[in-house]
């Protein structure tokens, strides 16, 4: 899932989110938060936000399961832009 430049995702509190695996081509499923885009995700310790898969036990890969949450930022990072394994036309860092 991608939340693209001015957009702003909201996860309430005590929010889980399930994910499945692997797309077929080896890429985990992530939630990626491109540069100019916001996430507003404010759990606490009695209502967590939590990720995690949608498989049952026997159905779990040795990986695969979960990408991860990916914040693309603006920031100056060594070598100037970057990109992140695995996400194509997509890059992190800059000059603010």
């Amino acid at each position: 899932i991608f939340v693209n430049a001015g957009a702003t995702l909201t996860i309430d509190p005590g929010t889980t989110i399930y994910v499945y695996s692997d797309n077929g081509a080896g890429l985990a499923p992530a939630l990626i938060v491109l540069p100019g885009a916001t996430i507003d995700a404010q759990g606490t310790a009695e209502a967590p936000i939590t990720f995690t898969t949608a498989l049952d036990i026997q159905h779990h890969p040795d990986r695969g399961l979960w990408g991860g949450l990916i914040i693309m930022g603006n920031a100056p990072v060594y070598q100037g832009t970057q990109f992140v394994e695995g996400i194509d036309g997509f890059t992190y860092g800059g000059t603010q």
